[in-house]
């Protein structure tokens, strides 16, 4: 058996294209688990984040990773693990770059909080002004969104220098999701390789930007687009154009 973990945004899901998932990609995911491998996603959204990109399409996932490896569902969406922020350090963090020019998003077990000029239409969806208009206690993920690249490396040093005993920072593009410490999507794959007991070889993933690196250090088998950054490329070992070309390696 074989496992293909995929990050979404970028990789799986494509929120600029009007085929949101491509058809080939969810044509071969499907092959892919017909021939008895599994397929599932690392990413830094939540559970809720997940469902909105794939709730249209038809896909089925054999397991999922969220907010950058704290939390880890099977395939009947049961926790196989879950590590939450606690109040007082995302309310720390917060009050350290509320001043920043940048998107605020928290997510709970319930509702997702956010802060910025974008809307967001779900029905858990909640739009907040100052941190203690949220009444929750613990947090499943923290994302900052930014349109200046330089703007989010300062927050990025500002935040390690600050709370790096505490927290793990991962960067996407154009966005930067925080965690505990101890999680990071390489470190998920880990376990999660020793909840299905196979062999690392057997362990391929695919993404597209930096937060994935520590998935292609995680294994033997990585893939990255031809256009990803340079040193996202650096640290992959295949260069494809798609998912299903991926699978096809794998297949093959």
């Amino acid at each position: 058996m074989k496992i293909l973990i995929s990050d979404i945004d970028g990789t799986l899901y494509f929120e600029d294209k009007k085929d949101k998932i491509m058809p080939s990609d969810l044509e071969s995911i499907k092959k892919l688990q017909s021939n008895g491998h599994l397929f599932g996603v690392c990413t830094g959204r939540s559970y809720s984040g997940v469902k909105l990109a794939i709730e249209n399409f038809d896909i089925n996932l054999d397991f999922m990773i969220l907010a950058s490896g704290a939390i880890i569902l099977n395939n009947e969406e049961n926790i196989v693990k879950k590590l939450t922020m606690e109040r007082n350090i995302v309310e720390q963090i917060y009050n350290c770059i509320s001043s920043n020019n940048c998107e605020i998003q928290f997510t709970t077990d319930k509702y997702f909080y956010f802060k910025g000029p974008t809307e967001y239409t779900s029905s858990n969806a909640v739009r907040f002004n100052d941190f203690y208009e949220i009444p929750e206690e613990e947090f499943t993920t923290f994302a900052l969104g930014f349109n200046d690249c330089k703007e989010l490396e300062n927050v990025k040093n500002l935040l390690n220098d600050n709370f790096g005993d505490y927290i793990s920072t991962h960067r996407n593009k154009n966005s930067l999701d925080i965690s505990r410490k101890e999680c990071s999507k390489g470190v998920a794959i880990a376990e999660l390789r020793e909840f299905f007991n196979v062999d690392e070889n057997d362990i391929h993933v695919i993404g597209d930007s930096y937060n994935d690196i520590s998935m292609f250090q995680s294994t033997t088998n990585s893939y990255t687009f031809f256009n990803s950054p340079t040193i996202v490329k650096d640290n992959a070992k295949y260069l494809v154009n798609s998912i299903s070309e991926c699978i096809n390696i794998i297949l093959d």
